[in-house]
């Protein structure tokens, strides 16, 4: 027998199986909103500004006024940080740049002019940033012959800028004082309207020209509490100084301001030369006078760490080697500093840029800081000849001056390849004779194959060779 039909079809879906359906699509809907698209727990928050939400932000946001030299590029610094979302003690931070260093929590710039604001640091300046500097010329004008005193310094609103640029410029720091003296007064603005001044990259006119001779170092520094400052904002300024000096990645060469100089520059050079009175100097005479067959005590059988001038050959002739020096010496930096010692550096070759009369250059002043020292050699490259001997000359003066300003021994340490002779034996044991005294001690390591520079060995407290004996000529 035919089966007969229902007028329903065989193929329709139970009314269990369509409850079941339903259920499983409700259930996955759900869990796609709860995923994807239910807002952080309250019922009216929203995201602040940079992609930061209030989970985040238990305390609110926090302004932080940061300061920046005119010639320093602080906006692309700050904006790098906003773009990290900054949170400092659960307080959303939102950096802003003001004018005044006296409502800043941090400073940017190559000198520290937040002191003149009556403002201290709340830490160590870092290095951040670099500022190109060097001669600014309008018209046809060949640098490479320019003297030094034809340029004008605007030591009034750019004392780093000047000292570094006269100190590059000139033979000898006293010859650069003397151009800073008499520049003391004058502006950028006067300087421009001369033609032929020194100057930062940034403030290369209409029509002119600009020669680099480095780079100066730009540093940040978080500022203690003051006035409207907080003790929060100067903690997420120091988030920021340690940020940015993380994001820095060092090129060219590295000009360092010594004390002095930017102490000429800035007005306090009185303040620096009290500390070494006339006086001590007659006192010593008298007491060598009334002991006249006292002997001088002898001389440790080992080197002793001290503080030490770093002086680094980067001639050609080190290219093969450098690396290795490099690493070397930044071990041998963080050695001293470890044991309560100062490090300074300078590398030399002979003059590369247009206008520049001497082969050394002064990186880094003395400093406690091994990562600075390490920084900097980081940013060397090679090239040139070795003038060597001119350059220990000058390291030995400066050393000289550091040995008598803080009455303690100082090592020049000599990394070198050897010599191409720029002054005659009999000049250089002269020139350094004057330099050295009974407080400054010159340690030779040569490295390479070329010959040896025997006056300057005979002149050095040790003369050694090969890289591996750095640490031991360091007192390490």
């Amino acid at each position: 027998m035919g089966r007969h039909s229902d007028g329903k079809s065989n193929f329709s879906l139970s009314a269990n199986a369509i409850v079941v359906l339903v259920i499983v699509i409700a259930l996955i809907a759900g869990l796609i909103w709860w995923f994807g698209f239910r807002q952080p727990a309250g019922d009216d928050t929203t995201a602040v500004a940079g992609g930061q939400d209030n989970a985040e932000c238990l305390e609110g946001e926090l302004s932080l006024p940061l300061a920046a030299e005119d010639d320093v590029d602080g906006q692309r610094l700050l904006a790098a940080w906003q773009d990290t979302d900054p949170v400092v003690r659960d307080h959303c931070v939102q950096p802003e740049l003001v004018d005044d260093p006296a409502e800043a929590a941090a400073y940017i710039g190559t000198w520290p002019a937040y002191e003149a604001a009556g403002r201290s640091a709340a830490g160590s300046a870092t290095v951040v940033d670099s500022l190109p500097v060097g001669v600014v010329a309008t018209g046809d004008v060949d640098v490479s012959e320019l003297a030094a005193d034809e340029l004008a310094y605007p030591v009034a609103d750019h004392p780093a800028v000047a000292a570094a640029v006269a100190a590059e410029l000139t033979a000898d720091d006293d010859a650069a004082a003397a151009l800073l003296d008499r520049d003391a007064e004058l502006t950028l603005a006067q300087a421009q309207a001369t033609g032929l001044y020194a100057a930062p990259q940034t403030a290369t006119g209409e029509d002119a020209t600009f020669t680099e001779l480095g780079s100066l170092a730009v540093e940040a520094v978080a500022l203690t509490p003051a006035g409207e400052v907080s003790e929060e904002q100067s903690r997420a300024a120091a988030e920021f100084v340690d940020y940015s000096a993380e994001q820095h990645s060092p090129t060219g060469d590295v000009l360092a301001v010594e004390k002095r100089l930017l102490a000429q520059a800035t007005g306090e050079v009185d303040a620096q030369e009290d500390t070494t009175p006339q006086e001590s100097t007659a006192e010593q005479s008298t007491a060598q006078e009334t002991t006249p067959t006292e002997e001088p005590a002898p001389a440790p059988a080992t080197p002793q760490p001290v503080t030490t001038l770093l002086l680094l050959d980067t001639s050609e002739r080190i290219t093969g080697r450098f690396d290795a020096v490099r690493d070397e010496l930044a071990g041998v930096a963080a050695g001293l500093t470890d044991q309560g010692n100062t490090v300074a550096i300078w590398n030399y070759s002979s003059p590369i840029n247009p206008g520049v009369q001497k082969g050394w250059r002064r990186n880094l002043t003395f400093t406690d800081d091994a990562d600075a020292v390490a920084n900097v050699l980081r940013q060397l490259g090679t090239g040139g000849v070795p003038q060597t001997r001119s350059a220990v000359v000058a390291a030995a003066n400066t050393a000289a001056d550091q040995a008598r300003l803080a009455d303690e021994p100082v090592r020049v340490l000599v990394v070198t390849t050897g010599t191409e002779a720029d002054l005659s034996d009999e000049d250089f044991r002269q020139a350094l004779g004057r330099a050295q005294s009974e407080n400054v001690m010159i340690d030779v390591i040569h490295v390479g194959d070329a010959p040896v520079d025997q006056a300057l060995a005979d002149v050095a407290d040790s003369s050694t060779t090969g890289i591996g004996s750095l640490r031991g000529a360091a007192g390490l």
